[in-house]
């Protein structure tokens, strides 16, 4: 506790109204170990719950807690310099003043400057025997106003980005390094076969061209011998008719024997038509026997041979696809190098934000010799608190409430039967030294001879 901060002492409390206690009035000594004593269900627990409503207000006030014979709990309790007052009637707003020893009744947050007095541990002070070692760091850090959260934010946050960056590192994993190859330029090989192409193309066209006129030309000629050979087969076909025609003419001479004269003169002039028709058909060129077009007639152009070319770039081809793996490996090598950097830099990072962590943990003054609070736990004296004796835990919890409180210098224990007679005795010792006030209760019976320093309770009343 700071020695420019004054220290206050619970002096006396009253309380009346409350369903397990009778109308009570203590005084407490200045320091040391105060006990209230009496067998189970007595109301020892009650007093230290009273001390909490008190100072600590509503929140600690449990349902059922008044006694239903009355209409209100009047608690007036007395804290060096001030004297609280609290009035609790049911359905009504609770009653708070607190007036000083000269009279001025304390104004504005009136509760809040209560809360200053104590502290969580203060009306708890075992809650930190009974935690486990991360939940007292955790605990510890609260009390000191130590917050990492900001810290541990960048540091999940750069945790994840490291998972991630090693992912990938392992599915790289470790090539194997193909063969080191060069690319060669395939581009003027692919000019020279396109010029290659280009003159067959020309000479592939000329060809065409040729056969096409051959093929058009006996077209033409086998058009003009079916026509001639029609012709012909025409002409042939009407001599054939007149000849039919002359032998019905014969036919029918006996007939018609009274134009005998007639028919004569017919069958002359059919015969002039036969003669020159025949004349005609021999003086015809003779029909030709059509012809075919043969493929064989007109070779192929002599098309410039790529033969060679075409295995040069099939070669580079081949070594463009082994320089091209060759390449793929190095850059992934490249890859795998800048992700490996990356992830340093994020570990390097991390390592920088837990030694922060470190950093301000080792510059925390804790105001209690030997209690150190690291990143893995909370140490006293060099010792794991989770390897600490019941008493040395119960010395630790007292002095964290002692320099915590910022200005009440009082705890107030439960189960004291729990500590053994020479703890007792120490924690007395402890307290006088450190000029600190442990109201403890305690079952036990009532001895014939009490003790100073101590209340004995009977079913919620005093004697």
């Amino acid at each position: 506790m700071s020695e420019n901060k004054p220290s206050y002492k619970l002096i006396g409390l009253q309380a009346d109204g409350l369903r397990k206690l009778r109308a009570i009035s203590m005084q407490f000594a200045d320091n040391g170990l105060i006990k209230i004593v009496g067998a189970n269900q007595q109301g020892k627990t009650s007093i230290l719950d009273t001390i909490s409503i008190l100072i600590g207000g509503k929140k600690f006030l449990k349902d059922g807690a008044m006694n239903p014979d009355v209409e209100k709990i009047n608690l007036v309790g007395e804290i060096t310099g001030y004297k609280i007052y609290r009035e609790y009637r049911e359905g009504k707003e609770p009653i708070l003043r607190v007036v000083s020893s000269d009279g001025e009744t304390q104004k504005g947050r009136v509760q809040d400057f209560l809360d200053s007095f104590i502290n969580e541990l203060t009306l708890q002070p075992l809650m930190f025997i009974n935690l486990k070692p991360q939940e007292k760091l955790q605990k510890l850090m609260s009390l000191y106003k130590i917050d990492f959260t900001d810290i541990d934010k960048k540091i999940t946050k750069l945790e994840e980005d490291r998972l991630f960056i090693g992912r990938d590192i392992r599915k790289i994993g470790d090539p194997v390094a193909p063969e080191e190859v060069e690319a060669v330029n395939i581009e003027e090989l692919n000019k020279q076969r396109q010029k290659i192409n280009d003159r067959n193309q020309v000479l592939r066209e000329e060809w065409e061209g040729e056969r096409n006129k051959k093929r058009q030309e006996i077209g033409i000629y086998n058009e003009i011998m079916q026509k001639r050979s029609s012709l012909i087969s025409r002409l042939r076909a009407t001599t054939e008719n007149i000849a039919e025609r002359k032998e019905l003419l014969f036919n029918s001479e006996a007939l018609n024997e009274l134009h005998a004269s007639d028919l004569k003169a017919q069958v002359q002039v059919l015969d002039k038509v036969v003669n020159h028709l025949n004349s005609f058909i021999k003086e015809l060129p003779q029909v030709e026997p059509e012809k075919v077009l043969d493929i064989f007639a007109l070779p192929e152009p002599d098309y410039i041979p790529a033969g060679e070319l075409d295995e040069k770039i099939r070669l580079a081809y081949a070594t463009n696809v082994k320089a091209k793996a060759y390449a793929d490996y190095i850059d992934t090598l490249k890859l795998k190098q800048q992700l490996q950097i990356e992830y340093d830099q994020v570990d390097i990072q991390i390592t920088a934000l837990r030694n922060q962590k470190i950093e301000i943990l080792s510059k925390v003054d804790t105001r209690i010799n030997g209690l150190e609070i690291r990143i893995d736990g909370v140490y006293f004296q060099g010792i794991d608190t989770e390897n600490l004796s019941d008493s040395q835990n119960m010395v630790l919890s007292l002095k964290l409430c002692s320099v915590m409180a910022p200005l009440l210098r009082a705890v107030f224990l439960d189960r004291g039967e729990s500590l053994d007679k020479n703890t007792q005795i120490a924690l007395d010792k402890w307290a006088t030294e450190n000029d600190i006030q442990v109201i403890m209760a305690e079952v036990d019976a009532i001895p014939d001879e009490k003790e100073d320093n101590c209340f004995y309770i009977i079913e919620g009343r005093l004697v």
